[in-house]
């Protein structure tokens, strides 16, 4: 059974550099069961379904912890730097570990 999230919600947004690309993470929701991503232009539709799919997981019952652990470390375009997340699902993993702090 899905879970809606409430018609108000509140989240925290972090902003990543990887590379020359912009991506800012939306989770809201504690435990969160939703997720937003804007990357720069290219990388748009790839996280948009990245999102998409995370938040139906996470209103589907998937542990956040279990997701983070899966999105995690994973390298591909676009890369981050020292101190930055390896890619796109890293960023979203990351920013699920940190609201669930």
């Amino acid at each position: 059974m899905r879970t809606k999230p409430p018609t108000t919600r509140t989240g925290k947004t972090t902003k990543y550099q990887l590379g020359a690309c912009s991506v800012y993470v939306t989770v809201n929701g504690s435990p969160p069961l939703e997720i937003f991503c804007k990357a720069d232009e290219g990388w748009q539709g790839w996280a948009d379904v990245l999102a998409e799919l995370t938040s139906v997981a996470l209103q589907s019952g998937t542990e956040p912890e279990t997701l983070a652990r899966h999105l995690r470390h994973h390298r591909m375009e676009p890369e981050g730097g020292p101190g930055q997340p390896a890619s796109i699902p890293d960023a979203i993993g990351r920013a699920i570990e940190a609201a669930g702090k």
